[in-house]
């Protein structure tokens, strides 16, 4: 399964649903909103993979991205360049990797748009 971010598509509509992993039986939840373990897992990934890497995200997983947040990503990108690269590590990347989480956990974090 290759990382990507938390989708509609995944959620789980029943509350009972249980995922078996590694011989055991888990849950996971999250504001009443069920995932499975590899949804969660996916989503952490691609956070992970992408925490810090604004370049490559944009080079490698811009199919990843709708238009809207394909365009946030080049503004991000644009700011990072024209940035003195103190500025850009203390201020832009800090942005970048909230901008990045909020992308990975939007459904969970409640932003639908």
């Amino acid at each position: 399964m290759k990382p990507k971010p938390l989708g509609k598509r995944r959620l789980i509509k029943h509350l009972d649903h249980l995922e078996r992993k590694d011989g055991g039986w888990i849950k996971i939840w999250f504001y009443g909103q069920g995932y499975t373990f590899y949804d969660v897992k996916s989503a952490c990934e691609f956070y992970l993979k992408y925490q810090n890497k604004p370049f490559i995200l944009f080079n490698h997983g811009s199919h990843l991205l709708n238009e809207k947040q394909f365009i946030e990503l080049k503004k991000i990108i644009d700011k990072i360049e024209n940035s003195p690269p103190d500025i850009a590590f203390e201020e832009l990347y800090p942005k970048y990797n909230e901008w990045l989480f909020k992308l990975a956990f939007k459904d969970v974090m409640g932003d639908r748009k």
